[in-house]
């Protein structure tokens, strides 16, 4: 029932709209690693998957779901969400691969190298 309910929701409302604290709900459910609403909101073609929060990290989805360790969100963003593999913390100034590197999770890293991370990039904000 909850499941049907959230996803009536999801056709209508804006899902790149951001909360008092620049989040959209696909990165909230990155932060806390919720897989199903993470593919729910990435079936819909107006997903932003690469929307950095105007928060003061700036971290788009991605990043949030490495630092927490949350692999099938990973596979979840960058499969179904179509996100860059080399999108770019706004305030460290670091590629997914490098949050990955940072973090120390080595299967992430695998996973984004596998899927065309670049090992050098040339930082823009």
């Amino acid at each position: 029932m909850a499941r049907m309910v959230i996803t009536r929701c999801l056709h209508t409302y804006d899902i790149n709209a951001t909360n008092m604290n620049g989040y959209t709900p696909l990165m909230a459910a990155a932060t806390y690693g919720k897989e199903e609403l993470m593919r729910l909101i990435c079936n819909r073609t107006d997903n932003q998957a690469d929307k950095r929060s105007k928060s003061v990290c700036g971290s788009p989805a991605l990043h949030r779901a490495i630092e927490r360790g949350f692999m099938k969100c990973m596979k979840i963003l960058l499969d179904v969400g179509n996100a860059d593999v080399n999108v770019i913390c706004r305030q460290q100034s670091i590629s997914a691969l490098h949050a990955a590197a940072q973090y120390g999770r080595i299967q992430e890293a695998a996973l984004l190298v596998e899927k065309g991370a670049l090992l050098e990039f040339t930082a823009t904000t």
